[in-house]
């Protein structure tokens, strides 16, 4: 811990003023460095967008070139720096997760905007991931569809996926026994390589 904070006071400027908000591509140069400098090992990343659009939803798609524009730049970011092993990248031992908390609805609502929403999706990338798949189902009524969780096929016999199970699958990505953080719990381990 302290030669990490020895090697955070060399980037300390960085971090701005306190209080100082920082867009989306400071935050992911932040972020690299923090990583390639092993100051840290994991950051999060925030849009600081207003996506919580019940109104009107004309923000949404520049909210997501930005957020898309930050995660591209996130990822090429990691595809051209170092990584820990010689002739490696950073993203060979990186896995990076895009997720919200929830989402919207699928259908417009009275006031032109859209409201909370259960079912929500995540782009899972980088070291330990199966990449160029898509993972779990939707019903008719966008309403989450019992999975397999080793295949994350639609399954008559499978499970509706909790975010408990998937960060358990993040978790064993990682190289990490999900068991030790999360206790006795189904890991959907689809995604994972």
């Amino acid at each position: 811990a302290i030669g990490r904070g020895k090697r955070l006071q060399a980037v300390r400027d960085g971090f701005g003023a306190r209080g100082r908000t920082l867009t989306l591509a400071s935050q992911v140069d932040l972020a690299l460095d923090a990583l390639e400098r092993d100051i840290s090992q994991t950051v999060m990343l925030s849009t600081r967008l207003a996506w919580d659009t019940h109104t009107a939803i004309e923000d949404q798609a520049g909210f997501h070139e930005t957020t898309f524009a930050g995660l591209s730049q996130l990822l090429a970011g990691l595809a051209t720096r170092a990584g820990r092993s010689a002739g490696t990248k950073m993203i060979d031992d990186t896995t990076v997760i895009c997720l919200s908390e929830f989402s919207r609805t699928p259908k417009l609502n009275a006031n032109g905007g859209k409201d909370h929403w259960p079912v929500t999706s995540a782009m899972v990338m980088g070291a330990g991931i199966r990449g160029g798949h898509a993972y779990g189902a939707t019903s008719s009524a966008m309403e989450a569809v019992a999975v397999d969780f080793a295949t994350g096929r639609p399954s008559a016999t499978g499970r509706v996926l909790t975010s408990t199970q998937f960060i358990a699958g993040v978790l064993k990505a990682c190289g990490v026994s999900p068991e030790e953080h999360l206790g006795p719990t189904e890991v959907f381990d689809a995604f994972v390589a």
